[in-house]
Formats: C-alpha cells, structure tokens, sequence
C-alpha cells in the first residue's frame, strides 16, 4: 500500500499547531506518512466574505501548494477557525475526508467527517465528533523525569473566565516550593501573565535559591516540552488549560494552584473538574490540607488516540 498522503492546514497559532502537529507525529510513529504543509494566513473581513460566499456558491479550490501534487491526499487535517473553509473547498477538490480539532461551526461541522472535541465541549453523540479528555497535543513521555526537577507554570489574565489574583498565585507558588525544597523548580509564565506577576517571580527568584524563572517570552519553541520532560512534578494554574493537558501528557505528577472562576459551571472548570475526579491531576487543597498523593498511572495519549481513529475509519491496514 502507499504512503497515507496528508495535507495538513496550519495557520500562526501555537495552540492550534501543536494540536495539528502532535496527531501528525502520533501518526509517523504507527504508519508510513507524506506530509504536505499549507499555510492559512488569518484573513480580514473582506477575505472571510469571499471565502463563504465561494463556500455557498459550491466552489472548490485546490491550494498553490498542493497544485503540483500528482496524487491526491488521503487526508487533510488542520485546527483552528481560519484553516476550516479552504480545508473544506479543497475536500470539495479531491473528496478526501477532513478532520479537524475542536468543534466547526454550526454551518460547517456537519461537512467535516471527524472532528476531535474535548470533553468540556459536551460533544453530541454523532458519527463524525469524536471525545478527547483534552486537546491533542505534541508532548510525550519520554521517561526521563528526574526526581529532583519539579516545574512551576504560571497563567494569566483571561478577562472571560476567571479573576486573577497575583499575590494569592504568588503565595502557593511560594508555599510549594518551600514543600519541597530538594527540588530545583523551574518557574515559567505564559502570555497571558500580567506584568506584576512578572516582577512577583522574579523577586521570588531572588528570595528563594531553589527556584530559577523564566519568562515566556525569552523562551523558543520546544522549551516548555523540554522542561515536562525533565520535571517529575508539574505545578501549573487552573486557567492554563493547555500546558496541564501538555503536562499529563508528558508523564508528569500534575497539581493544579485554583484561581476564581466567574462562571463555575464554565466549560474549562468543568473539564478540570472531570481531571480531579478522575484522579489525573490533584487539587492545592488535597495536596497540602488534605495529604493526598498522586496515583502511578500512565501518561495521557490524546494525540495518540486520535491517530489511531484516523487510521481506524481510512486505514485500518496500517494498524497493528
């Protein structure tokens, strides 16, 4: 059989193209893949009209990069609102199936034929949504967790969902390093983290020698990857839904510091709440208050899973 030919949507969001790319790679190590790589720049208002009134015209379109492709994908993929209608008019153009991560549109959902929703997105029972616990992601687990490694990752601001408090970040932040003071803690930030809680970090820094900070924003792509794969334990901010996911998934103990959600019954609070009753991630109050510790369990495999349903519905041959 030949090669399972993709052709993968990309645009400029990490988020997305993690997603993207961990399935990718969860696909190369089971099956013998060809990977082409378009690239969806975010377009204006002006070009979003035309793309659906092309899509409601029926029009197809077949993109600058695949047009020299003598053979036609078996496959495209791509996240991300943007990636959605020049994935489906290429589909139109080679009726190959499209999946993507995360739940299209109303008016465009029905036209993907698997879409990868987490569980916090109440997917309905239909043959094309397919549950994850979370979003797929490119972190693994590698086994070289060090005992005396721990990482501490620290959200942001999210006007939506929760109210962010500093200083009572800061004093959990410090109150698990102080638990632990054999370990050497790498402190991380993300974009989303206020400038106060920055100059918090690295004034703890100064305070406290087992902890080194490192701003986000300094580091390259793959850095935090690296850290997960070193860090035994993983503390990260409830609001920072993707690196608890890129946590569990990397085999890390993983403990989440709360933060005040405005809406409890939200859906990022209620996909922590199935974490914490399931036992993948431990609560700041069950860890310190009520002395529980992690249970010995494999790492999460949502990139994984996903590969092997693609495989499952378009290529069951290159299962083992």
């Amino acid at each position: 059989m030949h090669k399972l030919r993709i052709t993968a949507f990309l645009d400029d969001r990490p988020g997305h193209l993690k997603q993207t790319r961990g399935i990718l790679e969860a696909l190369d190590t089971i099956a013998d893949i060809m990977v082409t790589e378009v690239n969806v720049p975010i377009p204006g208002i002006p070009s979003q009209a035309g793309q659906w009134a092309s899509w409601f015209a029926g029009r197809s379109r077949i993109p600058d990069g695949c047009r020299s492709s003598v053979y036609p994908p078996d496959l495209i993929i791509g996240t991300g609102t943007h990636t959605h209608l020049p994935m489906l008019q290429y589909k139109r153009a080679c009726q190959a199936p499209a999946a993507t991560c995360m739940t299209p549109s109303s008016l465009l959902v029905k036209h993907f034929d698997l879409c990868f929703v987490p569980a916090h997105d109440n997917p309905s029972d239909k043959p094309n949504l397919f549950e994850t616990l979370g979003p797929p992601n490119t972190a693994r687990d590698l086994g070289g967790h060090e005992p005396d490694k721990g990482l501490l990752a620290i959200g942001g601001v999210d006007e939506k969902n929760h109210v962010w408090n500093s200083d009572d970040v800061l004093a959990k932040s410090m109150e698990i390093i102080k638990a632990s003071p054999d370990i050497h803690w790498t402190v991380t930030s993300s974009f989303r983290t206020p400038e106060d809680m920055l100059a918090k970090l690295l004034q703890m820094q100064d305070v406290m020698p087992n902890c080194t900070f490192f701003n986000a924003r300094d580091t390259g792509p793959g850095w935090i990857e690296e850290q997960y794969n070193q860090a035994d334990m993983c503390w990260v901010t409830a609001d920072s839904v993707s690196m608890t996911y890129e946590a569990l998934s990397a085999g890390c103990k993983v403990g989440v510091i709360p933060v005040t959600w405005k809406n409890p019954s939200g859906k990022i609070a209620r996909g922590l709440d199935r974490l914490y009753k399931e036992k993948w991630v431990l609560s700041f109050d069950d860890f310190f208050h009520d002395k529980q510790t992690w249970e010995k369990r494999r790492a999460l495999d949502e990139a994984g899973r996903a590969a092997r349903e693609i495989l499952k519905r378009w290529r069951p041959d290159l299962l083992l």
